[in-house]
């Protein structure tokens, strides 16, 4: 399964949807990238992200029954339909599989983000007073 780019999945998403639902969901994600994250959006991320992963698991379970089902039916009508859900099973298990792509890579973006705004805050909050550098240390020695 290839990995789709976003402006790929903005395409897909305006054929499916259309544009205005396109630029909506566009409109919020810059929303919430101009914003300062926050530790519990983080935690929420997370959940996101095992809960997506956990439906691709549910999905390769079902796609893996229906596989042995239909490699063991033998009447012609009923391996033709089985087809059919296998198909739906696979356009499925594809959407799941970049839906937790998508919010596995938007997490780790989210991460270094958030560790870099601690970072920097650390660096803010915590900066060496002027008595304690080591510039006045040598002149009171001295």
């Amino acid at each position: 399964m290839a990995e789709q780019t976003p402006q790929n999945l903005y395409e897909d998403m305006e054929l499916r949807y259309g544009a205005a639902f396109t630029q909506d969901v566009r409109d919020r994600l810059e929303q919430l990238q101009a914003r300062e994250i926050q530790y519990f959006e983080m935690k929420q991320m997370i959940e996101i992200m095992f809960r997506y992963r956990e439906r691709v698991r549910a999905f390769v379970v079902q796609y893996r029954a229906w596989k042995r089902d239909y490699d063991l039916e033998t009447d012609m009508i009923e391996k033709v339909y089985k087809g059919y859900e296998g198909l739906f099973l696979r356009r499925q298990l594809k959407d799941v599989w970049q839906l937790y792509l998508m919010a596995n890579r938007d997490y780790h973006d989210m991460y270094r983000t958030y560790m870099d705004q601690i970072t920097n805050k650390k660096s803010e909050v915590f900066q060496t007073p002027d008595y304690l550098s080591s510039s006045n240390f040598s002149k009171r020695a001295a």
